[in-house]
């Protein structure tokens, strides 16, 4: 699907009353579409939010402004959400969901060990996670884990800026498994943003000892919409 979808740039920039901004812009298409996504603190005051950088979730309603507290790690809960409407439409498009395909031949055992050989990397890392802060349970550590590693500090009026690919067609949920989402398109024009959803319970699996340490920095809680782009599909 990626190559056949070509963005026109042309976008409209909506303001949205938050602390927190994001907006960002196409800056290379020639294979997979190269996002430059900024985030920026327009307040005066110091804030931190999860924010996984590392890829992107399409949109499901009920994981949209979902509860951490139900979803399973190494799925990218805190990415920024797809959000994808067809012209003079107002609902948002649902993906679709695939297990994915294992390579054949020689290349599958390899695909196997490599995927094996990551998902081992990250329990290790989740066991010595959870002896260093002293956590109850594997899955406290696994949600302390994963919120840790992706706090985004931004002090006031500070923007931090990432370059990233996205592909519609393999929208990966993991990155220890084949599972992906993606979204069929027709031959329409759409509109393309990017959401984050971050509630209160999010901030639930910091230890009181990483609040503490963290009482400088407010805690974001609320949604966040970037600016729009509209692209036509397989031209």
């Amino acid at each position: 699907m990626k190559e056949y979808i070509v963005f026109i740039f042309f976008f409209t920039i909506t303001m949205f009353q938050s602390q927190i901004n994001i907006d960002y812009s196409v800056v290379s298409h020639k294979e997979n579409y190269q996002l430059k996504i900024n985030i920026t603190n327009t307040s005066d005051d110091h804030y931190l939010l999860p924010f996984d950088i590392t890829g992107f979730k399409a949109y499901y309603e009920f994981e949209y402004c979902g509860d951490f507290d139900d979803q399973d790690y190494p799925y990218k809960f805190f990415a920024p959400t797809v959000m994808l409407k067809e012209e003079n439409t107002t609902d948002y498009l649902l993906p679709g969901s695939s297990r994915g395909h294992m390579p054949e031949g020689e290349g599958a055992e390899q695909y196997i060990k490599d995927l094996q050989a990551i998902a081992s990397k990250q329990l290790k890392e989740i066991d010595n996670w959870k002896e260093k802060y002293h956590l109850r349970s594997y899955k406290d550590a696994l949600k302390n884990y994963y919120i840790t590693k992706n706090l985004l500090f931004l002090k006031p009026h500070e923007k931090y800026s990432y370059e990233i690919p996205l592909d519609l067609g393999t929208i990966a949920r993991t990155s220890t498994s084949t599972l992906y989402d993606y979204y069929y398109l027709k031959f329409a024009k759409y509109d393309l943003s990017l959401h984050l959803c971050i509630t209160t319970n999010a901030y639930n699996w910091l230890t009181k000892q990483q609040k503490k340490e963290l009482r400088k920095y407010k805690l974001f809680k609320g949604v966040i919409k970037s600016n729009s782009y509209r692209f036509k599909a397989y031209e």
